[in-house]
């Protein structure tokens, strides 16, 4: 169960190997990660918003 995790480091590190394959096949970062489906389960790996 992930849905505790709020730190993209403290995912699992097959999840964390399979968002970096996802980014090489689309070439785009992956910046947000949701966990959840609450708001508060919502992973930001980097602000995209201002």
């Amino acid at each position: 169960d992930i849905s505790r995790i709020t730190k993209y480091v403290d995912l699992p590190r097959q999840l964390k190997n399979y968002i970096n394959r996802i980014e090489e096949l689309v070439k785009i970062k992956v910046v947000i990660v949701s966990v959840g489906p609450k708001r508060s389960q919502t992973i930001i790996r980097e602000k995209v918003f201002k």
